[in-house]
C-alpha cells in the first residue's frame, strides 16, 4: 500500500507542478500597465552576495491566475472518490479518480491537522500516511523592521545589535537598508532574533537619527 501512496502523491505532485511555478514565478510587477511593448524595463537581482539588474521578461501571468492559487487545498471526496486539488475558493481546479481503491476496504483520507495522506482500514485506522508537508508552501510572512537609530545604540564602535521582532528565516530572501541605501549582506548577520550591523564593514559614517529598515521573511 505505501506504493500506491506513493503512485498517487507523485501524481498530486505533477498535477501542482504548473500552479507551484505561476507562484513562484509571479511578482506583483505583472500589474505593472504603464509599460509599452518596446519599453525596457530592468529589476533588481541578487545571488545573495553581489546585486545588479536583470532585463524583466514577462511570463504572461495575470492578477487573477496569482491570487486564485494563493491558497491551495487538498480534498478527498468519497462521493466522486476522488482527491480534488480546489483554489482560495474551492473551485476544483482538477481531481484525481481513486476509484480503483473502492471494494478494498480501504479509504483514503487527507489529514489536514497533520498535513498527510492516510490510507484507513475498514476500522478507519491508519495502515500508511505520506507526509503532504512539503507538497504545498505555507505562506510566507513578511517582516519589516524600522528602527530610527539613537546614542544608545552607537556606544559600541564595532557592532549596533538591534532587537527584531521575531526570527527571521534565514533560508529565505532579507536585505537591509540604511536611511535608503542597500547595505551588503556581509555587512551585518542575524543572531537568532537580533540583527547585528557591522559598522567597521560599512565605509560611510552611522549617525544617530538615520532610519534602519529590515525587511525579511517570519520563520
Amino acid at each position: 500500500m505505501d506504493f500506491t501512496l506513493k503512485i498517487i502523491l507523485e501524481k498530486i505532485s505533477q498535477i501542482t507542478e504548473r500552479l507551484n511555478i505561476l507562484s513562484q514565478k509571479s511578482r506583483k510587477i505583472h500589474e505593472l500597465d504603464v509599460l509599452v511593448s518596446d519599453e525596457t524595463l530592468y529589476i533588481a537581482a541578487t545571488d545573495g552576495v553581489n546585486t545588479g539588474k536583470v532585463k524583466y521578461i514577462s511570463v504572461g501571468i495575470s492578477q487573477e491566475e496569482f491570487d486564485r492559487i494563493a491558497n491551495l487545498q487538498l480534498v478527498s471526496d468519497t462521493d466522486t472518490s476522488s482527491l480534488q486539488i480546489l483554489d482560495k475558493n474551492n473551485n476544483v481546479i482538477t481531481s484525481l479518480d481513486i476509484s480503483f481503491l473502492n471494494g478494498n476496504s480501504v479509504t483514503l483520507n487527507v489529514n489536514h491537522e497533520d498535513k498527510r495522506l492516510e490510507l484507513l482500514n475498514f476500522n478507519d485506522e491508519v495502515i500508511s500516511a505520506v507526509d503532504l508537508s512539503e507538497l504545498f508552501p505555507t505562506t510566507k510572512q513578511k517582516q519589516i523592521f524600522t528602527h530610527k537609530l539613537t546614542k544608545t545604540d552607537l556606544i559600541d564602535e564595532l557592532q549596533i545589535p538591534l532587537q527584531l521582532e521575531s526570527i527571521p528565516n534565514q533560508e529565505e530572501w532579507y536585505d537591509l537598508h540604511i536611511n535608503g541605501g542597500f547595505v551588503s549582506d556581509n555587512s551585518y548577520h542575524i543572531d537568532n532574533d537580533k540583527l547585528v550591523i557591522h559598522r567597521g564593514d560599512i565605509k560611510y559614517p552611522i549617525t544617530e537619527d538615520k532610519t534602519i529598515t529590515f525587511r525579511y521573511i517570519k520563520q
